[in-house]
């Protein structure tokens, strides 16, 4: 069920569904995805403001292969980018990022310069998208998502 889902998920979008591929998408959503969306979705479910975000700038680093890695984002966080990690034309959108965060601490909201329309994330799971373009889409990966739902939690393995 969880690989029919994602095998399908993906294909529609045009992206890989070779094993490894479809491994590394399941593990990170384990891992990382569900369980920010939970902490994101039990915000919302008290009255609080939260925002989500999808950091989608993909490493050139080992051919490709680490994508979007966890934790690409920290060198666009403190304007420090590894070429070789991060790869060539970060700046932009590091200074996306520094302003973003920067905003949230300062006003409790992310939109800044160059992300002025950054909503809530509500019952439409608006997303900002922080890559080689920023944008906002409602519910990203949305059939992914919603399989952990009809499983239940997701903890990762320590």
């Amino acid at each position: 069920m969880v690989i029919d889902t994602y095998k399908k998920a993906r294909a529609g979008r045009g992206e890989s569904v070779s094993p490894a591929e479809l491994l590394a998408a399941i593990q990170t959503d384990v891992m990382f995805r569900v369980p920010a969306v939970r902490v994101v979705e039990a915000q919302c479910k008290n009255g609080q403001a939260a925002y989500h975000y999808l950091f989608t700038w993909k490493s050139p680093a080992l051919d490709g292969i680490l994508g979007a890695c966890h934790a690409l984002e920290i060198g666009f966080v403190f304007g420090h980018c590894d070429q070789q990690f991060c790869g060539s034309g970060t700046e932009k959108l590091s200074r996306r990022v520094q302003n973003a965060w920067l905003a949230l601490a300062r006003n409790g909201n992310p939109g800044c310069k160059g992300l002025e329309k950054w909503p809530t994330y509500g019952k439409n799971r608006k997303t900002m998208l922080l890559g080689r373009e920023c944008r906002v889409e409602e519910a990203p990966y949305e059939e992914e998502r919603r399989i952990w739902d009809t499983i239940g939690d997701v903890q990762p393995v320590a």
